[in-house]
């Protein structure tokens, strides 16, 4: 009786401490936290306690998402997300809740852009390669009766492409804010 009193007692005195890192990072949540949690301890908090926003830590988060896997689930975000509040210091506890959100916010900016880069990248290959088309319907066929052939694909296929190209100029500077 003692003993099962005791087990419970040290099970609900730790229950609601951070599980240890390596073993349940790894195995349940399929991202190794002790390597990130290495590079969060090198963010600096200015001398009221709170996070040092500059470029130093704006590196230490790429450092920390390049540590992490790609496109982690939501349940996996949350978990990284407790773990990075729950490993700050108790007299930095804002700064910890602080820098687990900016993780976070950073980690979708990073994935946003490598998606924006690979749109881009498809849209500048689909366009060259629509431009060689063209020059080889011109080259075997003449300008003229290639027109004839192929106008109306053509019209639609540039005005498809002047499209897409704006709506990705629009996202970048309608999704921006200025730099200061």
């Amino acid at each position: 009786m003692t003993f099962a009193f005791t087990a419970v007692t040290l099970w609900s005195i730790h229950a609601d401490l951070p599980q240890p890192v390596a073993a349940t990072s790894v195995q349940q949540w399929h991202f190794n936290y002790a390597e990130t949690e290495q590079i969060l301890a090198k963010v600096k908090l200015n001398s009221r306690g709170e996070l040092l926003l500059n470029s130093g830590l704006a590196k230490i988060l790429t450092k920390a998402i390049e540590s992490l896997p790609a496109n982690m689930n939501d349940k996996a975000l949350m978990r990284l997300a407790f773990l990075v509040s729950k490993g700050a210091p108790a007299t930095h506890t804002a700064a910890g809740t602080n820098l687990a959100t900016l993780l976070i916010n950073y980690y979708h900016l990073q994935n946003a852009e490598i998606k924006q880069l690979k749109t881009t990248d498809k849209l500048a290959t689909f366009q060259a390669r629509f431009l060689d088309k063209v020059e080889l319907q011109n080259h075997y066929l003449g300008k003229e009766i290639a027109t004839q052939f192929f106008g109306k694909q053509r019209s639609t296929t540039r005005y498809l492409l002047e499209r897409r190209a704006q709506r990705l100029n629009i996202n970048r500077k309608g999704g921006s804010v200025s730099a200061q």
